[in-house]
């Protein structure tokens, strides 16, 4: 009898119900579930931002949340452990914690980017299409006895978008976009860093902005100065960016950063205006000044807005830009802006956590990803701030908490709380020292699973 069996055109109905959790893609590209008992425990490293700089920054060990099987031990190389047998750098018994982060010894030391994607090396040669990841040689293994249960690396993602074509017609607002709160606001090791303000409170960033967007970064945030130094025949210089009313960094290296990624990696991103709080107030011409810096540094790569308004930037789509060839979306927090250049896009609605205690978070995350307050961000784009302020996170007796002090507080705490079937309703969320969490990995797994929880079929075509 012949055995050759070929279904053609039929289609096979599977209904898939998939719960989203806090998971991560391991190195054979599948999808983890935490709370489901058959399954692994997700494991990932992050970098703690308790350092004095990035490269004495300690790896950190993490598993969960909520394990329904944690496996009995964890370790971490600097070489694959499946193709090496390497000692390991570090590890831990889980002694059956179903969550858990552990600072390590290891430090992240001076990085070396995969694949050409170094900054300097990218400038001159256009770095590789990495079609899912690439690791940095820093790889974490869980076990039961010798028997390896699960694998990932520390790794960069520059093309994570390009790389799902399930969500290249998905609207931006529909989409769990991973972002940085203050972008800009890295120290440059110049001498002007020298600042104890500054060190303390004005950096919030571990990572320079080309290797934010490396890692995987989509959404940024800025805020705008005016340092007004006289200098009129180029006043795009006195345009700063500035945290806690500090002038931080120029702002023209910033943009040129953001140039440099999309023009050679074509992926979305959006840069967000939040704030003007120093020297533009009662002076509108130096708006006039940012939007033509904007144009001069930006324009061959910025999606314009039609003037009739009868576009909404969150219905935008990756398919959508990538047909213009413009990779870059501007949003401007000022409407009397907005209306008089193409350039730039009403800011999204924003909500916060800057005034909460870490013990009122998971009340507000409950408010605002439960499924009952859905319909107020459903029809809108929105960003949420995963940060806590300085005067939240003072309690009498104790130093104030410097910016890596209360990213340490918080960043996991949120993270895990949205690790459940709310990430689902999430659309961009932003943080201060992004790699202290598992952002980046929990917004890929998350639209992977936003597109199979909206197909209600699979077409199978078996030839055997």
């Amino acid at each position: 009898m012949h055995s050759h069996l070929h279904m053609d055109l039929q289609m096979v109905v599977l209904f898939i119900f998939v719960t989203i959790n806090l998971c991560h893609i391991t190195l054979a590209d599948y999808v983890l579930d935490a709370h489901d008992s058959s399954s692994p425990c997700p494991i990932y490293l992050t970098v703690s931002p308790i350092s004095h700089n990035v490269e004495n920054s300690h790896l950190e060990v993490n598993w969960g949340p909520k394990c329904a099987n944690p496996a009995e031990w964890i370790a971490l190389y600097l070489d694959d452990p499946s193709m090496s047998y390497a000692a390991p750098l570090f590890s831990i018994d889980l002694n059956n914690k179903t969550t858990g982060h552990v600072k390590t010894n290891v430090k992240l030391g001076d990085i070396e980017l995969p694949y050409g994607w170094n900054r300097l090396a990218a400038a001159i040669s256009k770095p590789d299409h990495i079609p899912k990841s690439a690791c940095l040689p820093f790889y974490i293994a869980s076990f039961n006895g010798k028997s390896m249960q699960t694998l990932d690396c520390l790794k960069i993602q520059p093309n994570w978008m390009k790389s799902l074509p399930e969500i290249q017609k998905v609207p931006l607002k529909s989409l769990l976009l991973p972002g940085t709160h203050c972008s800009g606001c890295y120290d440059r090791r110049t001498k002007a860093s020298r600042s104890i303000l500054l060190k303390k409170f004005g950096f919030v960033q571990n990572f320079d902005i080309w290797t934010q967007l490396v890692f995987g970064v989509r959404y940024l945030d800025i805020s705008i100065g005016y340092k007004d130094s006289k200098n009129e025949t180029n006043p795009s210089a006195n345009l700063w960016i500035v945290n806690e009313n500090l002038f931080v960094a120029p702002l023209i290296p910033f943009l040129e950063e953001i140039h440099l990624f999309v023009t050679l990696s074509k992926e979305i991103v959006i840069l967000n205006f939040v704030d003007f709080p120093i020297g533009f107030f009662n002076y509108p011409e130096r708006h006039l000044i940012l939007l033509r810096t904007l144009a001069a540094e930006l324009g061959d790569v910025i999606y314009t807005r039609p003037w009739d308004n009868s576009a909404n930037s969150g219905d935008l789509t990756i398919e959508m830009m990538d047909r213009t060839g413009k990779s870059l979306l501007i949003l401007y927090n000022d409407k009397s802006v907005v209306e008089d250049s193409q350039l730039i896009w009403p800011s999204w609605k924003k909500f916060s956590t800057v005034n909460l205690q870490n013990n009122e978070l998971s009340d507000y995350i409950r408010k605002i990803f439960s499924k009952k307050f859905e319909n107020s961000t459903k029809y809108e784009p929105w960003v949420i701030y995963g940060i806590q302020g300085v005067g939240t996170s003072y309690s009498p007796g104790i130093h104030l908490p410097s910016s890596r002090e209360r990213a340490n507080a918080i960043n996991k705490v949120f993270t895990d709380s949205i690790s459940n079937a709310w990430a689902s309703n999430a659309n961009a969320i932003a943080f201060d020292f992004f790699m202290s969490c598992n952002i980046i990995d929990l917004a890929i797994s998350t639209n992977m699973q936003k597109h199979i929880n909206n197909t209600n079929y699979l077409i199978l075509d078996i030839d055997e």
